[in-house]
């Protein structure tokens, strides 16, 4: 084969200098004459330029197909390739988590970065592991039969997302596999905002975890939707993480509690006394959000909560909490004690409360 692709590289080379001295002798020849009556000239000449472009056509695709074969011969000659597919997709899905890792410390600080649209490092990590996918055919193909590997979900409530299109993608490669959605509705104020949930997650899909990070001051509508709407479609006990996240770009913004109700209508009073707070109603039933929290072993939770006296915060393992002291929402001390009473086996407890008394605890 090595001998075979020399000896045709030789002749084409002698084939191309024999045919551009041709082609040069032509043109020097007219160069020095105004008019020529050679019978089939203009047919000769009308041949070669069409066969130049059938010639081009053909180039182009031997150098691609060199190119190919050169970047997958020297893929395969690095120390990474001569791992074994399962390996490699180990090392894939520890990169991944290290991406996803950076990215939820990045969206922490997200008062300070602007919308999600505006931000090249967070759209850049969201590209993964597609990103892995592109490197050569090799990761590629170690990738996409690593279905795990494509179930962390990312999905913009922004109209004309591109985010959205590569989130379909991840699912169909997911297959089965127990899927982590993070919905963000990030972008400046004014922009199209749509529920994608009904249109993107099949029914057929399970949910493991759902992060949802969203800037104030924001869609209230688009935001109660698609929570609704990913709540109405996970199952108890399969939903086992849940991370609600609220940012903006001023620190008077109202802290939230999430309620459901099956017809919320404009006025519904809120069920709790403490001040400074709104409700974000979802249209589900009561028992069934009840259900879901309860099945909920990790909880964490910036400006937007379940209520303090939820089942939410029954049979966790992590809690996270952040209440801003400007916020002026605090936790009854008595709430918080049962809290940790109704989970005993709770390992990890990272939060900045405010009592209703105006102590405060940070741990």
């Amino acid at each position: 084969m090595i001998q075979e692709l020399a000896s045709a590289n030789q002749a084409l080379d002698a084939a191309l200098s024999r045919y551009l001295q041709a082609c040069t002798n032509m043109k020097n020849y007219y160069a020095q004459r105004t008019a020529d009556a050679t019978p089939g000239l203009t047919a000769r000449l009308d041949t070669e330029a069409s066969s130049l472009a059938s010639f081009e056509v053909r180039l182009k695709e031997s150098h691609a197909a060199i190119c190919f074969a050169r970047t997958h011969h020297v893929n395969t000659l690095a120390p990474i390739n001569s791992l074994p597919a399962e390996i490699l997709a180990r090392i894939f899905s520890i990169a991944v988590t290290q991406v996803r890792h950076a990215l939820e410390g990045a969206l922490h600080q997200c008062g300070d970065i602007g919308p999600l649209n505006s931000n090249l490092h967070l759209r850049t990590s969201l590209k993964y592991p597609g990103l892995l996918a592109h490197v050569c055919s090799y990761w590629r193909r170690v990738a996409i039969d690593s279905r795990s590997l494509w179930a962390s979900i990312d999905i913009s409530t922004f109209k004309s997302s591109s985010m959205n299109i590569r989130a379909k993608e991840h699912i169909d490669r997911a297959g089965q596999s127990l899927l982590d959605l993070y919905i963000y509705d990030m972008e400046e104020i004014g922009a199209k905002r749509v529920d994608p949930i009904p249109d993107l997650i099949p029914a057929s899909a399970r949910i493991r975890s759902l992060r949802s990070h969203t800037y104030h001051p924001p869609s209230d509508s688009i935001r109660r939707s698609t929570l609704s709407s990913v709540i109405s479609k996970s199952t108890a006990g399969v939903l086992t993480e849940l991370v609600l996240q609220q940012y903006g770009w001023h620190i008077d913004i109202p802290t939230a509690f999430i309620e459901a109700v099956t017809s919320p209508t404009p006025g519904d009073p809120p069920i709790t006394d403490i001040k400074d707070t709104a409700i974000l109603w979802l249209k589900l039933p009561k028992q069934h959000l009840e259900d879901i929290l309860l099945g909920v072993s990790v909880l964490r939770c910036y400006e937007v909560y379940p209520y303090w006296t939820s089942q939410a915060y029954y049979n966790l393992t992590e809690l996270r909490l952040l209440i801003p002291h400007w916020t002026g929402t605090g936790i009854d001390e008595a709430d918080f004690v049962n809290m940790l009473k109704a989970s005993p086996n709770l390992r990890a407890e990272s939060s900045y409360y405010e009592f209703l008394n105006g102590a405060h605890c940070r741990e």
